[in-house]
């Protein structure tokens, strides 16, 4: 009999994240819990497997996705922490933008139970005036 190998968090979220660029939506939503909660920056929200993929299709459909450069990456206890830069460029008129981005995972057992994403973008700040 043999023992399955238990995965770090890390692996998991660079996974999640492989499944997302191969638009693999099974696999991609196999990665969170029932009630996964993704909050990007301080727009709204979405819960949920399915949820999420909506709104990463409709937030990602007026670009692409050139580069995710890793800084750093850290787990701790239940969490992962990815540091990166990432850099997009516009369909509409091709300009490309680069900004830097904090991604923190929060992991119930081995599922992503929270996801919250901190760019520095103002596509991503909710402006109240």
């Amino acid at each position: 009999m043999s023992e399955k190998l238990s995965q770090s968090n890390v692996e998991i979220v660079s996974q999640m994240r492989q499944a997302y660029v191969e638009q693999n939506q099974e696999l991609f939503q196999s990665f969170f819990t029932d009630d996964v909660l993704y909050k990007p920056g301080a727009i709204a929200n979405s819960k949920g497997p399915q949820a999420l993929w909506q709104y990463l299709q409709e937030l990602y459909s007026p670009v692409i996705i050139d580069k995710m450069n890793s800084r750093a990456i850290w787990e701790v206890e239940d969490a992962v922490i990815y540091d990166y830069d990432m850099q997009i460029t516009y369909k509409s008129d091709n300009k490309t933008v680069g900004f830097p981005c904090v991604d923190i995972f929060q992991f119930r057992g081995d599922k992503i139970s929270e996801w919250r994403v901190y760019p520095l973008h103002p596509s991503f700040i909710a402006i109240k005036l």
